[in-house]
């Protein structure tokens, strides 16, 4: 599937420059006139990254084949300013999100919460001012794409966008960034393989590390033999596979991959219950009531990640709690966290912690002095 993920309608606002800000837009193009030329030029999606407003969308939320983007301005810590692509997104969230640009650490820290693809757009241009060194350090750590390939840049500004890009793992996107309709659809992204939105933006998340997929391969041989012998293990105790994945095509040969795994009904007691697997392998459970899913979750002799989802916050955060692990996580998932987060286990996933104050007292030596004053 093709889209053109970065493309402007007459909705973008007025041109940044002093004077012309007050007489001339930045694109004169009808929405409408954008997604039949978008139609016409090959793309099997459509959507507008206006400038902070989804303002263009109203007229063409009636195609299926539309989703609602923005382009947003946002401030970063430096006092710099960036633009940041956010995609099929709701009007609430575009609401949220206005409220939180003049804040990078906010806005990214909503972005992710929501699960929204979001990337930073034409990095290594002035078209936003002067970029400063700490910016490109909030680019490596906090975005998950770099536009590589935009219709208006110098090749020579695409090719250090992809560069940047490549060296830190991230997923690269293209778009024509078109203010006129003459080069909208000109450049875009295309997912082989990809069916629908869900699959575009699914295969923009997952393969070999650097294209930024949700997994990678195992660390080496061994691991990989590990989890197919817990597989196999599953497989003959007659557990269900509920499902699996794959591996991308062009993944290298003879990486060590291993397809995602659900399994299904597994005794509370089996080896893949109650063992660390260190794959990508889940045990599906059920559970009669909220506290025999916390006996079921604390019933192994490990206890490193737990994760809680619900729809009352209350529930989530009481049940989280209780949950005999070092880090719990709440509607989300993942292991480890920022640098100011302790991370650690209990029981036999390991003794002490890494990280935030918790780590720095690992390598603190405590003296105790005792002084007497006399009678």
């Amino acid at each position: 599937m093709r889209c053109d993920l970065h493309v402007h309608s007459l909705h973008s606002g007025t041109l940044p420059v002093a004077i012309l800000r007050h007489f001339f837009l930045e694109s004169y193009s009808a929405p409408a006139d954008v997604y039949s030329t978008l139609r016409k030029r090959g793309m099997d999606l459509v959507t507008l990254t206006d400038h902070d407003s989804i303002g263009g969308g109203e007229e063409l939320r009636k195609h299926a084949d539309f989703f609602l983007s923005e382009e947003v301005t946002c401030r970063m810590p430096s006092g710099t300013y960036a633009h940041v692509g956010v995609y099929d997104l709701s009007e609430r969230q575009h609401t949220e999100i206005n409220r939180r640009r003049d804040d990078l650490i906010r806005l990214v820290a909503y972005l992710s919460e929501q699960r929204l693809f979001f990337t930073v757009n034409h990095v290594f241009s002035s078209l936003t001012g002067r970029r400063k060194a700490e910016d490109f350090e909030w680019f490596s750590g906090f975005f998950p794409a770099v536009e590589t390939r935009n219709g208006q840049m110098l090749p020579s500004a695409n090719q250090q966008a992809a560069e940047f890009a490549w060296s830190r793992c991230k997923t690269q996107v293209a778009g024509s960034d078109a203010h006129a309709l003459a080069s909208v659809g000109t450049t875009y992204t295309e997912v082989p393989g990809a069916r629908d939105k869900e699959e575009f933006f699914a295969g923009l998340r997952a393969g070999p590390p650097e294209r930024d997929l949700d997994l990678g391969p195992m660390i080496n041989a061994n691991q990989k033999r590990r989890v197919e012998a817990y597989l196999a293990g599953a497989a003959a105790d007659h557990l269900a596979t509920l499902a699996t994945g794959t591996v991308v095509s062009d993944a290298p040969k003879g990486g060590y991959y291993v397809r995602p795994t659900l399994i299904g009904a597994a005794p509370e007691t089996n080896r893949i219950v109650q063992e660390e697997v260190f794959g990508p392998v889940l045990a599906a459970m059920t559970f009669e009531d909220e506290a025999d899913a916390i006996r079921l979750a604390n019933g192994t002799p490990f206890g490193l990640v737990a994760g809680v989802w619900s729809r009352d916050a209350k529930r989530a955060i009481r049940v989280a709690r209780k949950m005999r692990a070092g880090q719990v996580f709440v509607n989300s998932y993942g292991a480890g966290g920022g640098i100011e987060l302790p991370f650690g286990g209990f029981g036999r996933s390991g003794h002490g912690r890494e990280k935030g104050f918790e780590g720095l007292r690992e390598f603190t030596t405590t003296q105790t002095l005792v002084v007497a004053h006399g009678e």
